[in-house]
């Protein structure tokens, strides 16, 4: 009985959950179309708010119109008034003529006639002034003249042909005393008067012979001279177009010299050796030093690593060998902020500036090169130089540059380097030669298994190590990839 009753409870429990499942599940479409109603009412009520202020736009825009209709009729009733006005007008100006530019041009053509009659009585008026002066200068000069009236005049006034006649004869009297004035001027008329006045006696015949004998070689001295005159001329003629010739000639010389001398100039400067050259450097080294200060920089990030950020590798252009410039480094000390030149490095330091150094070279070739890959490094000794801590330091940037995607495979005797590094081809050397073992974390492979994972072709596909030559050296390589 006890289970029986427990039965129907489980049942009447099954059916409670049941019908308050439906309930539940009624409810909740009740809900979901209460929302739906609600987001339907609120939509509505967005949508007549949004009426109802188009309406009272409409309403002010239908108020603006009415005020700008009103505006405009008022406008058009002043613009009529205005018009009839206007008419008015122009037809007071036109008058008798058919049309306001008729009458303006009729105005314009009387306004000239009137500034011409305006000159015409300008020009008669100065014209009397003119005949007025005239008349009481003739009056004047009638007054001062030896004439008593104008009658006098009007008599002594010679024909035109009698007047002409004495004109001539009175320039060819001027020009004869001219010449007599020019002749009195000469040195020997005016001795000759000179002596006439002192009293002195005529010369004798022979002393005027003499005279004119001298005077006659005197003409002919003057003759040669004129001669060698004209010879020089003509020689002077003949030697002008060499000596534009020779001028030409000089001024292309000084324009080479000039040009050869810029060239001098310039290959002075570019070899480091001109004036304007002060660090001495070779166009060459000028290059090389652009290309070592970008190497120099991306070296001093792998330095700092290494270095603990101690050391900064920056570019040199003071002095070095020969006198030239620019193609020397030097480092920043950070413990005592200084630079001083990388010779006075340790040998462990040296060696780590040297490997940031070819980092940085594989980087700015790698920037360079056009997208070209350098995926693979290998450094050869020099780990022996270092002590414990640099060691590590040099461990972790190697590492570093591991994680970045690249290989590096090292060639060292250093036991602290092969306990570091899982993954190492050794090279044992033996009397019949050396052999290769691939030393892997979980295992060992021999030189045979080797050749024989080479010669297969999925081997080389699937990237196993291919075989090295026999150096009699051990070589060891960071983990998760094996040396190629």
């Amino acid at each position: 009985p006890e289970q029986a009753a427990e039965a129907e409870s489980a049942e009447d429990a099954e059916i409670d959950v049941a019908t308050a499942r439906e309930l539940l599940e009624a409810a909740r479409r009740r809900r979901t179309r209460a929302e739906e109603s609600r987001a339907a009412q609120h939509r509505l009520v967005t949508q007549l708010e949004g009426r109802r202020r188009r309406l009272e736009a409409l309403r002010t825009a239908l108020q603006e119109a009415s005020a700008e209709r009103a505006a405009a009729a008022a406008e058009v009733e002043r613009l009529d008034e205005e018009t009839a006005a206007t008419e008015t007008t122009l037809a007071r100006l036109r008058g008798d003529y058919g049309s306001v530019e008729a009458r303006v041009a009729a105005v314009d053509a009387l306004r000239t006639r009137l500034t011409r009659a305006r000159e015409s009585v300008q020009v008669s008026r100065q014209a009397g002034a003119e005949a007025e002066r005239a008349a009481a200068q003739a009056a004047e000069r009638l007054a001062e003249s030896d004439f008593a009236d104008r009658a006098a005049l009007a008599a002594a006034r010679l024909e035109p042909a009698a007047r002409q006649d004495r004109e001539t004869r009175i320039a060819e009297h001027d020009r004869h005393g001219q010449r007599l004035q020019l002749e009195a001027e000469q040195e020997d008329v005016v001795d000759g008067l000179q002596r006439l006045e002192r009293g002195e006696a005529l010369p004798e015949e022979d002393t005027v012979l003499a005279a004119e004998q001298r005077a006659a070689a005197r003409a002919e001295d003057a003759e040669t001279a004129e001669a060698a005159r004209r010879r020089f001329a003509d020689r002077r003629g003949d030697l002008t177009t060499p000596l534009e010739r020779l001028r030409g000639a000089l001024v292309e010389r000084d324009e080479r010299s000039a040009d050869q001398r810029r060239r001098r100039e310039l290959a002075d400067t570019l070899s480091g050796r001109g004036p304007d050259n002060t660090l001495r450097m070779t166009l060459t080294s000028y290059v090389l030093a652009a290309r070592l200060e970008k190497v120099a920089r991306a070296a001093t990030r792998h330095l700092q690593t290494m270095s603990e950020g101690r050391y900064q590798l920056l570019h040199d252009d003071s002095a070095s060998g020969g006198g030239l410039r620019g193609l020397d480094l030097k480092v920043h000390d950070e413990h005592s902020d200084h630079e001083r030149p990388t010779s006075s490095l340790s040998g462990g330091e040296t060696f780590m500036a040297a490997l940031a150094m070819a980092l940085g070279l594989a980087e700015v070739v790698q920037a360079e090169a056009g997208g070209i890959s350098m995926e693979s490094l290998f450094i050869d000794e020099g780990f022996g130089s270092l002590d414990e801590e640099s060691l590590e330091h040099v461990m972790a940037a190697l590492h570093r540059l591991q994680g970045e995607g690249r290989r590096v495979g090292v060639v060292s005797h250093v036991t602290e380097m092969h306990r570091a590094i899982p993954t190492q081809l050794q090279v044992d050397r033996g009397r019949r030669g050396s052999t290769l073992r691939l030393m892997l974390p979980d295992g060992e492979i021999s030189g045979a298994e080797l050749a024989a994972a080479a010669e297969e072709p999925d081997g080389a596909a699937a990237g196993e190590p291919e075989p090295v030559a026999p150096s009699g050296e051990q070589s060891d390589a960071p983990a998760r990839e094996p040396v190629r």
